[in-house]
């Protein structure tokens, strides 16, 4: 087969969200081009690989890639694969939890893209901004972009980007506890997965309906939206998404008073994020054990203070501000500063 052949494939592959495929007929791309010595084809297929391989949550790895991509781009003088391949660089140190690093990236291109007219481009760097500083705890910050990522997308008639935007504006929501707007959002958005085929995007999609009822205090109506996530995300054998699956039902259960079974959750979740060297889920499996151990009558100052102190590590605004709420140290109101209604405060019992 010819590099163009495993390069197509990869391309399918990659949209219906079968990222371990595609990055093997990436890599059988790339083998044949090498041979080749095609500049901008390697460029391009090289830019694949760092994509799929970030996807896979390998995040060194794809840095790795980004950077031979770039040198293969100003080899063949392309700054639109240069401004990709820093692009995905932002979204690696991202993965990495290095949210200041990353934000500083993406800002810078943001302006090159709108410098260059490029509204495409500029359109995945807001929403690129607005999951980062999502991720980061800065909510306010992290609607406005997202909210004008998605209207960006709207105008492009890109139905794929616009649904990802919805689904990380839909998750902003829910973290400044708006839970039943976030939930249409992510409803609207599985709609656009399920046409096109797009199985991450509906495992994606339906975690953030189930969280969405989860906060809204419909356990019963989370639980299928939870279970059709963990089934995507085991199919697509992504450790990363299937932990937050896993803690988001412990969340649950631990409502429920069923610690048994939360327990055994969190020690799942634990695994998947271990597996994918996710340092922010394990950051959340913390808080978790420190809420069952609080729903039991427990001790659970001092692993909230112990799990406060990993999230300032990993400048998770958000996360620290709960720990630090939920073990006394700081009253309800330090929610406000971070941009989160509290006007139903119970909902934050457990983290959005």
């Amino acid at each position: 087969m010819t590099a163009d052949w495993w390069g197509l494939r990869g391309e399918a592959l990659q949209l219906q969200g079968d990222f371990r495929e595609a990055y093997t007929s990436y890599r059988r791309a790339h083998a044949r081009l090498t041979a080749a010595g095609d500049s901008w084809r390697l460029a391009e297929i090289t830019l694949r690989l760092g994509d799929t391989a970030r996807q896979l949550e390998r995040f060194k790895e794809a840095l790795r890639w980004y950077a031979a991509a770039k040198k293969y781009a100003n080899a063949a003088s392309s700054l639109r694969l240069a401004l990709d391949a820093s692009t995905g660089e932002g979204m690696a140190l991202r993965g990495l939890g290095r949210y200041p690093d990353a934000l500083r990236a993406f800002s810078t291109l943001l302006a090159t893209y709108r410098r260059r007219r490029d509204r495409e481009g500029a359109a995945y760097i807001l929403w690129a901004m607005g999951s980062t500083a999502r991720f980061a705890g800065r909510l306010a910050s992290a609607a406005r972009h997202l909210r004008a990522a998605a209207a960006a997308y709207g105008k492009l008639g890109d139905a794929s980007g616009l649904a990802y935007a919805r689904c990380g504006w839909g998750g902003t929501l829910r973290m400044m506890g708006y839970a039943e707007q976030s939930r249409r959002l992510y409803a609207q958005a599985y709609g656009t997965f399920q046409r096109e085929g797009d199985r991450f995007g509906m495992a994606y999609s339906s975690c953030g309906q189930g969280n969405g009822f989860r906060m809204s205090g419909h356990l019963s109506k989370a639980l299928p939206f939870m279970a059709r996530a963990e089934r995507g995300y085991r199919a697509l054998r992504l450790h990363g998404p299937l932990g937050f699956v896993l803690w988001s039902r412990a969340q649950l259960l631990i409502e429920r008073g069923d610690w048994l079974a939360a327990k055994r959750q969190l020690t799942q979740a634990r695994t998947a994020f271990e597996k994918s060297n996710d340092p922010r889920g394990l950051v959340y499996v913390a808080l978790g054990v420190a809420e069952l151990a609080r729903a039991q009558g427990k001790s659970f100052k001092p692993a909230f203070r112990r799990a406060g102190i990993a999230a300032r590590r990993l400048h998770l605004s958000l996360e620290e501000t709960h720990a630090r709420v939920r073990s006394g140290e700081a009253s309800i109101s330090a929610y406000r500063s971070l941009g989160v209604s509290i006007r139903d405060f119970s909902r934050y019992r457990s983290l959005p």
